[in-house]
């Protein structure tokens, strides 16, 4: 198991996925990607968490995602984003989800997105991109969705 998971951290970080898989919620073994619910944002200046609701990503069915943004440095909450976008697609499949979620500053470095919904089962990648003044940052995180209903 510790061999697998070391595999999935160095087959993310050489994948150019810009996520630091510091908080792992597992890995799938066929393919090796480790899931990650924390990140590191591309240029190093955000932490961000991102939290669905309900958890587990219910399969085929819409969801939210709450995204927490902090200082990387000072770990303090960053309020003064001036846009936050979060998206998802299938990198596998080259498409995207069938809609299109907005985010809602909630203060405090919260964010509320939604709507999401992962139309299929497998790897999906969700991107944040994080604006401040004319610098733009992602964070990007790797989710393995769910089983498909009976």
């Amino acid at each position: 198991m510790r061999a697998l998971l070391l595999m999935g951290l160095i087959l993310t970080s050489l994948g150019g996925c810009s996520g630091d898989a510091s908080t792992v919620d597992s890995a799938d073994t066929d393919t090796g990607i480790v899931e990650n619910r924390e990140a590191l944002s591309d240029q190093g200046q955000y932490r961000v968490w991102i939290e669905p609701n309900p958890d587990p990503v219910p399969p085929l069915d819409v969801f939210s995602l709450q995204v927490r943004v902090e200082d990387a440095t000072s770990s303090t909450p960053v309020e003064d984003l001036s846009a936050l976008v979060v998206d998802a697609t299938m990198p596998a499949h080259e498409h995207g989800m069938t809609v299109s979620p907005e985010a809602v500053d909630l203060g405090g470095g919260v964010w509320d997105a939604s709507p999401f919904k992962f139309h299929m089962t497998g790897h999906w990648e969700i991107t944040v991109d994080l604006t401040r003044g004319e610098d733009v940052e992602r964070a990007v995180f790797n989710v393995i969705c769910c089983e498909a209903p009976d």
